[in-house]
């Protein structure tokens, strides 16, 4: 079996290994949108790399109003000199 086959496009395992080091977690009501910003580490202890962030969303409650249920993204990818950006660097190249 391939490596790259291992988790789903968009579980949580699949972005580590593509650079990403946080996730955005934002409120969808109207008069909140709140934001959050975790890293997917936190995230992998409690659920595992498997995860989807479909699933994430679903779970996800907003600190600010506790609605339940949240846009997850990705952060934007790591700046020069964070854990990650060389490889990220590597993969996708310098875009300025």
């Amino acid at each position: 079996m391939r490596n790259d086959w291992v988790y789903a496009g968009d579980a949580l395992g699949t972005f580590v290994r593509q650079g990403a080091t946080h996730l955005q977690f934002w409120c969808v009501t109207p008069k909140c949108l709140n934001r959050d910003t975790v890293p997917i580490q936190t995230l992998i202890s409690r659920y595992g790399p498997a995860m989807p962030l479909v699933m994430l969303a679903r779970k996800a409650r907003c600190r600010h109003c506790g609605r339940r249920g949240c846009h997850v993204q990705p952060a934007p990818p790591p700046a020069q000199g964070q854990p990650g950006h060389r490889e990220w660097q590597a993969r996708f190249g310098a875009r300025q």
